[in-house]
């Protein structure tokens, strides 16, 4: 039996309130410690994913896997990989140097990671079903309200931070409409 409106459109503001707190978090992140350190943190979510679907199963096939397991360690490899790649101190690197890693930024990092974790674990036992098939939860509709709750609840909180300087608002292209469009 599909979700009806109300229940998606709540599942959805819930969703959408774990997805904003989750990007900021790892906006913060990024601003407090390296790229390297936040991209290896953040591929972390899979294995607390695969673990808690193993714990609290929402159907039979939320266990733990040879290709589960196999998918999570050859994302956490890769990661590894292309963090070890980086020239030390990379001029291109966004944010702070590599030395200058704060433990604020790896405890937001975490805190990010935490998010995706519930935000797919909401997810997962919203719209599946015993029998293991997705089908309780319209997507179109579900991540439509989601985009739609977003706009809405979160323009005006941009607007609030830029007016009041407290983030401030820079288009790369000097044109607002082109980055509103």
């Amino acid at each position: 039996k599909a979700v009806v409106s109300t229940q998606s459109t709540g599942a959805a503001l819930v969703y959408s309130l774990l997805w904003f707190v989750g990007n900021y978090l790892n906006a913060l992140a990024l601003e407090k410690t390296s790229l390297s350190y936040v991209e290896v943190l953040s591929a972390t979510s899979s294995v607390f994913v695969l673990l808690m679907s193993s714990v609290f199963p929402a159907g039979p096939l939320d266990r733990i896997s040879f290709t589960k397991l196999t998918v999570v360690f050859v994302n956490l490899g890769g990661v590894v990989i292309l963090c070890f790649d980086q020239q030390p101190d990379d001029p291109n690197e966004n944010g702070p140097s590599k030395s200058t890693t704060s433990m604020l930024g790896i405890l937001f990092a975490l805190a990010s990671c935490c998010c995706t974790l519930f935000m797919l674990f909401y997810f997962r036992r919203i719209a599946g079903s015993p029998d293991g098939s997705d089908d309780r939860v319209d997507i179109v509709l579900f991540f439509g309200t989601v985009g739609l709750i977003s706009a809405v609840l979160l323009i005006p909180l941009f607007l609030y931070f830029i007016l009041r300087e407290l983030r401030p608002f820079r288009s790369r292209s000097g044109m607002i409409g082109s980055t509103l469009f």
